[in-house]
């Protein structure tokens, strides 16, 4: 924009906020005004200015300078918040002019708009006016009318008067140009003003039982829309002392001599109340907090039936909440602020834990008179004060962690209405850990004066204010994790909301109490949060100017503990001694025995130790010397390790090369690992940087070249190079030495504890740290290595049975594949496996069941160790009986090693608190090979008061307990572990960005349901394309290992942020909510096959909405998934399918055709085993008309432990399509495939809809067998099950079915469909009748022979009906439990059917019991939890009867 002064213009400046302001300069700049500033707060306006090169001021401070540094005529004030002082007014040369929005003398002040409404006014306006002195008291320049409409809500009304705004400013601007404007001075006589503090009387709560209340003006009043802040008050619905906000709502005529407050009707979709005269519909409500809550859920918790009258809310409370509101509500700023950049971190004592019956209980801890004594002293605080302070102070020490947020329980009146005010607020804190203690403390001091100060907020806060509906902290004051406050005793507390745990402070009683969740473990950890922090009081009463990371947080004893005692394990090693030296010491003794095997390929150690010397003198006679680094780049075999031998032969170092790594990366390993030479097995012309390349096969079969001495070696020479991920974007080669591996395998062998040579295999890539340990394990001291190959370890039924068949007795597995392999193994009469060595974080001890299930004992270890402490650091033994809420421990050091458990000023913590994990001992390598800044960073001195070490700073987040044992909790930085790989996401992250047509990206680790572990990256793109995703995994093929490219990439139109310019990692869309956003064509199931493997996908891969021709490969799915899913796929369909499968057929169509194709020709059993274990009778779930059970997924997961579970799935062959007896047929097949598993002859059967005839049979023909049944039928409905009848007979029925129930259900739906103008109901009858007519129609047994070949899942279903048709139910003499739907139209006339139907064949007693809601939903979340309820009851009350 044109700077330069044009005298013949008028120049202004302009101060304010919203598009109004934006388009008002628009009007300016056309009528080529002179813009010489904007002052504004607003984003909007703020990129308006940027992008218009026009001068911005965008803080309070130096207003006064910015508009004083260049003359101007004019001042416009519009929707500015800001009061100007006079020296301001003073300013412009002519004029200073606001925007209002009301007709002036009326309606000055704030929410002039809403006061109009509420009050009813017919007629509004604007009005432009000088600024003076006063509020909205300056000469009128314009006024503009607006007319009120019906139905006008504040929204809309706003709108109009920007649009008339807008309108009328051009006029205004030619008119103080031309200077032909008479200003009109205000008649105050006439005036009202509004201040920002005042609130209607009521506060929004409404009185539905008030005849003369104007609700739907009010309510139109409180309507602001989505976008727009709403700074007035909410509505609100009293209920049960709580407050609950209608968000969805419209009124209409009400057609019942009802009472007002009363509800007319009461269903899932909306609630009418009548009142005034009208009916209040509500179709959407939110607690205090803005949680959405579900009609249903309200309806249940307050039985809020038609007939009842709403609560009407107490008058006095109503008026006393509105003086309390009143006095805080400018303070409200603040909090506002405060709420939207909120910095809460986990506290790490709090455990949530609860035992059953519970509730909160407390912990006293006397204050020390030395304690009182320094508060009182130290400053002129107080006590109180300072003792909160000191709280807080240790507090930050034990989160490590200096700027943060508390939650602090109010003492104030404020606090005898928690249900409409905070109870609890946020206190910020931000300390200086290099300061002294004292001056930390006046920090404090001052944070909680201010908080204090500030009092609390209203809760619908969260409701009312945009940017706190979009961020996590929307109804997080329902849930407290860590707060602390003050009480007079103990007695005054009572928790109002859910805490995790609370600090009060008694000045009076001289105490401190701990509010926490009553179990052993956190009762521990309250009494150990005491101990540490009369430790951390005492030493800062001893020394009061300490530096404030520097005070001690343990005691003298818990050093000792911690330095040494849990580090004092040694065990001997040979100092001086090399790997290879050790594997021809065995190559000496004993030659012929077996080294390695792969598959049918073995060699025996003699023969090992010949090839590794060929390798070792062809690279001597090539040049290569002491030091120097080979590459090696082979398919998993025998040779790499007989090449990785004869390197260190050499007094070299082996670097392994992946052959599947993008050649970029392993260039720039070759270069900065400075290799010499490359071994190879395969084309032996590929180029890397002109190396000279050596091919393994020639080098093997070249005469023996004789030298007389190998070099001298030495343990400290470089064994080996091994590369990470980095941070930087590019892999870290970590240096081991000789003396780190044999130190390693020596101090390693006795955590293993296996007295006989080692039988062991290899499953980890040979370039892969884990493969240390399992080769040099076996070799170095004289054992046998398998060496499995990936399709192998993916088949766990074949990795089980090799470890059997080879004897295994040491074995690495995965965490994912134990409990699999486990199970395979419990069939086994003898297995020889002693040890299984696996490495495991997360909370999943149960995997290890099954070896403890096993006929001999294995030692079960979790080891932990980064690649930079040599492979290992500790393990713990698992045992069976470890906490399930607690991660499994990764244990204590082994022998040689020390571990420690530091902050990040390098203090030793105490138990139950994470900090890093350093660790030192002889495994510590040299560091990072041509990177000694980062290796300076990593490797480094610990100091704790006279102690001194060496150590590794792992990034690891773990804490230590009282055993020794340490427990991982996470990374302290970007780095995750997917699939068993360490990986730095910022080095995805630079990968991407090393796209040019990447602007932004963003990669996070996601967590599934199943514990699937994912890579997700979101990108923004410079340009976009359909092709852009495919292209840039293409792009990340040549940049990074296969295992390091994201499940998914997404592109983001605009990256989410929070205000404070974090980016809001809530915000970033689920790969399915991307799909669905973008129209990506979702084809859904058409099988019952495909149907099955739909749910089997979402479950495993944890994504939604799947195409069932999508690519599992593009799903996220991965190798380790695929085992997961192709059991499952087993277990349900009876057939073993290899992985490969997967490969082949990648999509859920093709898979599913593959599968159909195999079960043609064999037989599927139908029996699906969930849950075997359990001592009471089996309960079997009998598949719906689909064939599945998967529908009951919901109702098994909550079925009583104690009962084992199994589904029947269909098992239609032509068989049993006949025109007299297919239910019979099918039902004895089940009961014959399921005889083996009922061992007390008592079983439970379950079925819900068809399922239920299906069940019925199966009972009638188990009783005739002698067993006892119980039958559970959920929504069975006989009636349909008569064509094996006489004609008489039949068609008698049939009328009698029509009369009974699809006639009225006819009549009401019309009768409802006119009554509501919802057509819905009628459509869904008339849908009905003609299903019913369809279905009675008979079907050829060759046309359904032709349907259970092609098997859609509509087809399947005419099956299920041709069955049912064709059966006529026998007499069943025991109890039968009904469930049934109770539905709005159909349910209320078919329940009295289905019951009476079912009397007909039931000899024994009938229990009915109603779930209200329809057929359709019944299995569906939240009425399934209902029905399991009542399963459960109905099975405990029937076993004890």
């Amino acid at each position: 924009m044109d700077s330069i002064l044009l005298k013949d213009k008028p120049s202004c400046f302009l101060i304010g906020n919203t598009s109004l302001l934006i388009k008002c300069c628009d009007l300016l700049i056309e009528e080529k005004w002179i813009i010489s500033g904007i002052i504004s707060f607003d984003s909007s306006v703020i990129n308006y200015a940027i992008k218009k090169n026009i001068p911005l001021k965008n803080k309070l401070e130096s207003i006064n300078s910015f508009l004083s540094s260049v003359q101007f005529d004019y001042l416009f004030s519009i929707v500015n918040e800001i009061i100007l002082d006079k020296t301001i007014l003073n300013l412009p040369l002519k004029l200073s002019v606001n925007y209002h929005d009301s007709l002036l003398p009326a309606g000055a002040g704030v929410f002039s708009t809403t006061w109009a409404l509420i009050q009813e006014e017919k007629e509004h306006g604007i009005s432009w006016h000088i600024i003076d002195e006063g509020i909205d008291t300056g000469d009128i320049l314009i006024q503009k009318k607006i007319r009120i409409d019906k139905n006008e809500s504040s929204i809309s009304l706003n709108a109009r008067c920007y649009q008339t705004a807008i309108e009328s400013f051009p006029e205004l601007l030619h008119r103080l140009q031309s200077e032909t404007i008479n200003p009109i001075k205000q008649d105050f006589i006439k005036r009202t003003y509004f201040s920002f503090n005042k609130r209607p009387t009521n506060l929004g709560i409404l009185d539905f039982s008030d005849s003369e209340f104007h609700f739907e003006a009010f309510l139109n009043a409180l309507d602001f829309g989505e976008n727009i802040d709403n700074n007035f008050c909410t509505p609100k619905i009293f209920l049960a002392n709580n407050y609950y906000i209608p968000i969805d709502y419209s009124f209409k005529n009400s057609q019942k001599n009802t009472k007002n407050g009363s509800i007319e009707k009461a269903t899932l979709k909306e609630i009418d109340v009548k009142v005034a005269g009208k009916v209040l519909s509500i179709k959407g409500m939110t607690t205090i907090d803005g949680e959405i809550i579900e009609l249903e859920k309200l309806i249940k918790e307050f039985n809020l039936r038609q007939g009842k009258v709403f609560p009407i809310p107490d008058s006095q409370d109503v008026t006393k909440l509105h003086f309390l509101y009143e006095k805080i509500i400018g303070k409200e700023a603040y909090w506002i602020q405060k709420l939207s950049n909120l910095n809460f971190v986990d506290f790490p004592f709090v455990n949530n834990e609860k035992s059953a019956n519970e509730k909160y209980t407390t912990l006293k801890y006397e204050l020390s008179v030395e304690l009182l004594k320094y508060c009182k002293q130290i400053n002129k605080a107080g006590t109180e004060i300072n003792l909160f302070s000191l709280l807080l102070l240790y507090i930050s020490r034990l989160l490590d962690n200096t700027e943060f947020d508390i939650w602090y329980k109010i003492n104030s009146e404020y606090s005898n209405y928690p249900n409409m005010f905070s109870p609890f607020v946020p206190l910020g804190c931000k300390f200086e850990q290099k300061s002294s203690l004292v001056k930390n403390l006046e920090l404090s001091n001052k944070y909680i004066r201010q908080t204090i100060d500030k009092n609390t907020f209203a809760r619908d806060v969260y409701t009312r204010i945009k940017i706190l509906r979009e961020t996590e902290i929307k109804g997080l004051v329902k849930k407290i994790p860590f707060f602390i406050g003050q009480i007079q005793s103990l007695e005054e507390f009572e928790p109002v909301l859910e805490i995790g745990w609370g600090i009060l402070i008694s000045i009076k009683t001289s105490a401190l109490y701990l509010v926490y969740n009553k179990s052993e473990r956190n009762t521990t950890l309250a009494e150990k949060f005491f101990h540490h922090f009369s430790v951390f009081t005492q030493n800062i009463i001893k020394k009061a100017n300490n530096i404030f990371c520097e005070v001690p947080l343990i005691s003298e004893l818990e050093k000792e503990r911690k330095l040494f005692l849990w580090n004092q394990q040694k065990e001997n090693y040979p100092e001086n001694i090399c790997i290879q030296e050790l594997i021809e010491d065995w190559a000496e003794k004993i030659p012929k025995e077996i080294a390695i095997v792969q598959n049918e390929k073995k060699i025996s150690y003699g023969e090992l130790n010949q090839k590794a010397n060929k390798i070792a003198s062809y690279l001597i006679k090539e040049g290569i010397h002491r030091g120097d680094k080979i590459g090696v780049m082979m398919d998993r075999s025998i040779n790499i390790i007989v090449s990785y031998i004869g390197i260190l032969k050499t007094g070299a170092a082996y670097v392994p090369l992946d052959t599947n790594l993008p050649v970029s990366r392993l260039n720039y390993m070759i270069e900065v690992s400075e290799i010499k030479t490359i071994i190879v097995d395969g084309d032996k012309n590929r180029s890397f940087n002109n190396l000279n390349i050596g091919l393994f096969s020639d080098i093997i079969n070249r005469p023996t070249i004789e030298f007389t001495a190998f070099p001298k070696y030495s343990s400290n020479d470089l064994a080996y190079i091994k590369f990470t991920s980095g941070s930087t974007g590019q892999p870290k080669g970590v240096m081991i030495t000789q003396k780190n591996v044999v130190a390693f395998l020596f101090s390693y062998k006795p955590v293993v504890n296996l007295n006989e040579k080692r039988i062991g295999t290899c499953v980890a890539p040979l370039s892969f740290d884990t493969s240390v340990e399992e080769v040099y394990s076996c070799l170095c001291f004289g054992g046998t290595v398998h060496i499995m190959m990936t399709e192998q370890t993916l088949d766990l039924e074949y990795f089980a049975k090799y470890l059997v068949d080879k004897k295994i007795n040491v074995s690495y597995i995965i965490p994912e594949f134990v409990q699999g392999i486990g199970k395979y193994l419990k069939n086994e009469d003898v297995v020889s496996l002693k040890t299984l060595i696996t490495g495991l974080h997360p909370k999943k001890n149960k995997i290890f069941k099954p070896f403890f299930e096993l006929k001999s004992k294995v030692l079960i270890l979790n080891a932990y160790g980064p690649t930079e402490v040599t492979y290992g650091s500790s393990a713990y033994q698992v045992n069976g009986n470890e906490n399930p809420l607690e991660n499994t421990p990764i244990g204590k050091p082994f022998p040689n090693y020390n571990t420690y458990v530091a902050d990040s000023n390098m203090q030793l913590l105490p138990d139950y608190i994470p900090g890093e994990l350093l660790i030192g001992g002889i495994g510590l390598s040299r560091g990072y090979i041509n990177k000694p800044e980062i290796t300076k960073l990593k490797f480094v001195d610990f100091e704790y008061e006279n102690f001194k070490t060496q150590v590794y700073k792992s990034g690891d987040v773990v804490y230590s307990v009282p055993s020794g044992n340490i427990h991982f909790v996470g990374r302290n930085d970007d780095q995750v572990k997917i699939k068993g790989y360490r990986i730095e996401i910022s080095e995805i992250e630079e990968a991407l960005k090393s796209n040019k047509n990447v602007e932004t990206s963003i990669v996070i680790k996601r967590k599934g349901k199943k514990s699937h572990e994912q890579l997700i990256a979101y990108v923004k793109l410079q340009r976009k394309n359909n092709n852009a995703t495919i292209q840039l995994r293409n792009f990340l093929q040549d940049k990074i290992p296969g295992y390091m490219i994201p499940s998914f990439i997404i592109s983001l139109d605009l990256v989410p942020y929070f205000p404070n310019g974090k980016i809001n990692y809530s915000l970033l869309p689920e790969p399915a909510d991307y799909k669905k956003a973008n129209n990506v064509n979702i084809k859904n199931p058409e099988s019952a096959t495909e149907e099955i493997l739909k749910q089997i996908f979402e479950e495993y891969l944890d994504v939604e909405k799947i195409s069932v021709e999508d690519n599992y490969f593009e799903l996220g799915g991965d190798s380790l998934t695929a085992v997961h899913i192709m059991q499952k796929i087993e277990e349900i369909f009876g057939m073993k399918i290899p992985i490969s499968m997967l490969y082949k057929y990648s999509s859920i169509r093709k898979l599913s055709n593959e599968i159909t194709d195999q079960s043609i020709n064999s037989k599927v059993s139908s029996i699906i085993p969930i849950k075997e274990q359990g001592s009471k009778d089996p309960v079997f779930f009998i598949h719906n008309m689909v064939g599945s059970v998967l529908g009951y997924k919901d109702i098994i997961k909550n079925i009583d432990n104690q009962y084992p579970v199994y589904g029947i799935q269909s098992n239609y062959n032509e068989d049993i399509i006949d025109e007299n007896d297919g239910i019979e047929k099918l039902s004895a097949i089940y009961i014959k495939n399921i005889l083996h598993l009922v061992k007390h002859k008592s079983v439970v059967l379950i079925g819900f809809s068809f399922g239920g005839v299906v069940a019925f049979e199966m009972a009638r023909q188990l009783l005739k067998l002698g067993y006892k049944t119980r039958l559970i039928a959920v929504d069975t409905n006989m009636s349909f099950y008569y064509k094996k009848m006489f004609p008489i007979r039949y068609f008698s029925i049939l009328i009698y079915n029509w009369l009974a129930w699809v006639i009225p259900y006819f009549i009401k739906s019309v009768s409802t469909s006119f009554k509501t103008k919802n057509h819905k109901p009628l459509l869904s009858s008339v849908n009905r009748i003609l299903f019913e007519i369809q279905y009675f129609l008979i079907k050829r047994k060759a046309q359904m022979r032709e349907l259970i070949q092609k098997e859609p899942l509509i087809e399947n279903k005419n099956v299920s009906r041709k069955l049912a048709r064709n059966y006529y139910p026998g007499i069943y003499s025991e109890k039968v439990f009904l469930i049934q739907c109770k539905g709005e139209v159909e349910g209320a006339i078919l329940n009295k059917t289905k019951t009476n139907l079912f009397r007909r064949y039931v000899k024994g007693e009938i229990l009915v019991e109603q779930v209200d809601t329809i057929h359709e939903e019944m299995l569906n979340e939240p009425f399934v939890d209902e029905i399991t309820e009542k399963i459960n009851s109905f099975l405990l009350i029937d076993t004890k009867s």
